[in-house]
């Protein structure tokens, strides 16, 4: 069975480590790397393959929807899904308008996860990486506190 690989993308290293911490709970996942930004994301991207991007709406250097509609424009685009503070239906409308998978609220944010992390087929889009991949140094000095 293949895992879930996800990438996070927000420039809150605490939040990135809680997000990490959460995840990692979660059996058949793998968080393939942490980025900080757009370019951070988009640099990492073509060598991580992830099935799935979690990006926070507001970025150090753009926004989640722009970082969106960058994934998605790719061939083979991962299952994007934003995060943000406000989960008003304008958002979610703007969210999908841009690509995006789905919209979580960061306040309630871990119910929502629960309930994706069901949802998506962790099969692969394209090149396929098992379970048992290394992980990447930015992932583990994240988890560390080393980031």
């Amino acid at each position: 069975m293949f895992p879930l690989r996800i990438l996070i993308v927000d420039s809150n290293i605490e939040f990135l480590e809680s997000a990490a911490h959460l995840l990692m709970l979660q059996p058949n996942v793998q968080i393939v790397y942490y980025a900080v930004s757009e370019s951070d994301a988009l640099e990492q991207l073509p060598l991580l393959n992830p099935n799935l991007v979690l990006a926070n709406w507001n970025l150090s250097d753009s926004t989640g929807l722009t970082l969106t509609r960058l994934l998605k424009n790719r061939p083979c685009p991962p299952h994007v899904v934003l995060l943000s503070l406000v989960d008003l239906p304008i958002y979610h409308t703007v969210a999908k308008e841009a690509g995006a998978d789905g919209l979580i609220c960061t306040i309630d944010w871990n119910v929502g996860l629960f309930k994706l992390l069901q949802e998506i087929d962790p099969s692969p889009q394209d090149l396929a990486v098992p379970l048992e991949s290394q992980p990447l140094e930015r992932a583990d000095a994240v988890k560390t506190g080393e980031a």
